[in-house]
């Protein structure tokens, strides 16, 4: 049912689309920037999550895709589990090796479509 589910929700362009290329995630990108009730979502979504912090603050971003949370947060580190564009630091967050206090805080902005 799950498989039936997200194939119906799927974007035309994505559609069997390799998650894991770079090119999926940036077509994604792409997709967001074209629609602009989207694009208000995640300005949205964004300008809540950029509220928390402090203007200063060092902030890590797990799972940055094909986000734009930079754009809202200026010292945002983003990452993701494969290069892509855009992209500060490849990482897998399980294991994260990062020293104590280097941060303020971790993010996590994920919105999916």
């Amino acid at each position: 049912m799950i498989d039936i589910v997200t194939r119906l929700l799927q974007h035309p362009l994505t559609k069997g689309a390799n998650l894991d290329d770079p090119k999926t995630t940036s077509l994604r990108l792409d997709i967001i920037r074209s629609k602009p009730f989207l694009m208000k979502i995640y300005e949205e979504w964004y300008n809540l999550i950029k509220d928390q912090y402090n203007p200063d603050s060092e902030v890590l971003e797990i799972g940055s895709g094909a986000g734009f949370m930079k754009d809202y947060i200026l010292n945002l580190i983003t990452s993701d589990l494969f290069s892509i564009p855009g992209v500060d630091m490849v990482i897998d967050a399980q294991g994260i090796d990062i020293s104590d206090a280097s941060l303020d805080a971790i993010a996590d902005g994920a919105i999916s479509i």
